[in-house]
């Protein structure tokens, strides 16, 4: 994991290393990688692909028209902008080995208003590997959406933490 880190230019950043390595070694099912307000973390999950890709990659990102994909990554709950384009960014790390993207709109997130349909478009036009969709969900009607502008999977979390959805429902 340090190593996979240290290409992605990722060696500066503090971050659980113990995941991380555990997915590369194959301990688990999949780790997800991401910067954010702590720094920076691995955390596990279970059971997270059909096609058991290990290390999926979560991508805060925000619209910006300077990047020249007009998408530009960004930590620290979307406050930081990190001055790189956030398809290059979904290209390098896939390059890297990354199974899976977690590209989540950090325009559209807790707004409810749906998932960032451009976004998704572009990010699957980009890069080869499956795409998770977050950010926006609030109603049923948001989730086909996303599958049709190129998702793999989609997630949600304030709706169903609140129970204004349930799985079923979806």
């Amino acid at each position: 994991a340090k190593e996979y880190l240290k290409k992605a230019g990722l060696d500066s950043l503090s971050f659980d290393l113990s995941v991380a390595d555990a997915a590369f070694s194959g301990a688990v099912d999949s780790a997800i990688l991401c910067a954010g307000d702590s720094g920076g973390a691995a955390y596990r999950v279970r059971g997270a692909a059909a096609e058991s890709p290990r290390l999926i990659v979560a991508i805060d990102v925000r619209r910006n028209p300077a990047m020249s994909s007009g998408y530009e990554v960004v930590t620290r709950g979307g406050t930081q902008p990190e001055g790189q384009d956030a398809l290059d960014w979904g290209q390098r790390v896939r390059d890297l080995g990354a199974g899976q993207l977690l590209p989540t709109s950090m325009d559209t997130d807790g707004t409810k208003a749906g998932f960032d349909l451009p976004m998704l478009r572009a990010v699957r036009a980009a890069v080869s590997v499956p795409v998770i969709a977050s950010g926006g969900a609030g109603a049923v009607e948001h989730f086909a959406p996303a599958v049709h502008a190129g998702a793999d999977a989609v997630l949600a979390a304030s709706v169903f933490h609140f129970g204004e959805l349930t799985i079923g429902q979806v």
